[in-house]
């Protein structure tokens, strides 16, 4: 079944009716913007309630990028010209059941043509997660330029690397959705929900506190927020701290 486009899903929920669509899709047809950029540049719609929005009604992460960066070879795979014509930015890949999915930042998941044509550079599988357009804009600038250089992917046609500064911010994965928290939204563990679930361990006899960690990782490998695989190195690694420290 075939996502509904993003005006469709705004007229739904309340927040722009028929004619403000339409206003917004005649400006998008002469300047070329996404039409959730368009609509907060004409003063229709406010960025944060068009991408909570489109996270409850998609049921997708948000994620914010300000303070954060994208390793090098990940922005390889998305030349600059085409993130900055269709306002997107590639995050991170990650295998999921065997697959190599990347995981692409974007104001509009509904333009399918896009994730079709990035599919088709990268030989991967495409997963949409929403950045508000403002700071795709600025992502955009950050990651594919510096100095005023434009950058081949993520490397600086000038300098072969990015600035050594970037080192001190964060990479961007899943943890990262948790910065926009989706109300309902299964993949997303909000921190009360973290520490109701430690509450309930501490609190617990042994054979529950294993039903409960069973019932969780379940959950973690059903919504595709870490594999058995990484599951399973994880548990040898926190194990053999605990020996160490023993």
């Amino acid at each position: 079944m075939s996502r509904p486009k993003v005006g469709e899903i705004l007229v739904r929920s309340g927040l722009i009716d028929e004619m403000q669509l339409r206003a917004a899709l005649g400006d998008q047809r002469n300047w070329g913007q996404p039409l959730g950029a368009t609509l907060v540049k004409m003063g229709i719609i406010e960025e944060r309630d068009l991408v909570r929005a489109l996270a409850e009604q998609l049921k997708l992460p948000v994620v914010e990028l300000e303070g954060k960066r994208v390793q090098a070879e990940v922005l390889d795979l998305v030349p600059a010209d085409f993130a900055e014509k269709h306002l997107c930015v590639p995050l991170f890949v990650r295998r999921q059941g065997g697959v190599q999915v990347l995981h692409v930042g974007m104001d509009d998941p509904c333009n399918v043509e896009v994730l079709d044509d990035l599919g088709f550079r990268t030989g991967m599988k495409v997963q949409p997660v929403l950045v508000s357009p403002s700071e795709l804009c600025e992502a955009i600038d950050r990651f594919y330029t510096r100095d005023g250089e434009s950058f081949s992917g993520g490397r600086s046609l000038e300098l072969g690397e990015p600035d050594s500064g970037d080192e001190d911010q964060p990479i961007v994965h899943e943890s990262s959705f948790r910065d926009l928290t989706i109300p309902g939204d299964p993949k997303t563990l909000e921190l009360d929900e973290a520490s109701a679930i430690e509450t309930s361990l501490e609190a617990s006899d042994d054979a529950t506190s294993r039903t409960i960690l069973r019932a969780l990782c379940h959950l973690l490998i059903e919504n595709g927020v870490i594999d058995r695989d990484e599951l399973s190195d994880l548990v040898k690694q926190l194990h053999e701290r605990e020996t160490t420290h023993a």
